[in-house]
């Protein structure tokens, strides 16, 4: 006669990426689901990281590549990772076609990237302390951002 278990440990559940919840490659959907996290909030970190550290690209990418889709964790790793690797090829090819429409834009709309790319820039070299606007980065951030808007609003 055999005896039962009193308790059964549970299965560990597996880190995949979400093809219900995807924005980009489903990296920040599977990692929620996985964390019983809130989408949103994962993504948020992986912003922050690319904005502080600088790695979340990266660690997005690796992700990307080496996480199955929930669909497909039963295939073999080097299957996935060949999958994955097309996959992200191929939403490149597409988000490079759509770049190419930004450049039939008008003049005004580039002025206004120009200066949002120039608040960020400042932004990032008074963070890190590589300038020093006297305590007035908050208010000169402010107003390139009222003014790009105000070239964007403009008929």
């Amino acid at each position: 006669m055999t005896q039962k278990p009193l308790y059964q440990c549970p299965k560990p559940p597996r880190l995949y990426r979400s093809e219900d919840n995807r924005v980009i490659g489903g990296v920040a959907g599977g990692l929620a689901v996985y964390f019983d996290l809130d989408p949103n909030f994962v993504r948020l970190l992986f912003i922050l990281s690319v904005l502080i550290f600088g790695i979340g690209i990266l660690v997005y990418l690796l992700l990307w590549i080496l996480l199955p889709t929930e669909s497909k964790l039963k295939q073999p790793e080097s299957k996935n990772i060949k999958e994955n690797v097309q996959d992200i090829a191929y939403k490149s090819r597409g988000a490079v076609k759509e770049t190419g429409s930004l450049f039939n834009a008008e003049p005004r709309v580039w002025l206004a990237v120009a200066i949002i790319l120039i608040g960020l820039l400042i932004g990032i070299l008074t963070g890190f302390g590589f300038i020093d606007l006297f305590g007035l980065g908050p208010f000169l951030l402010l107003a390139l951002a009222f003014i790009a808007l105000l070239i964007l609003i403009r008929p």
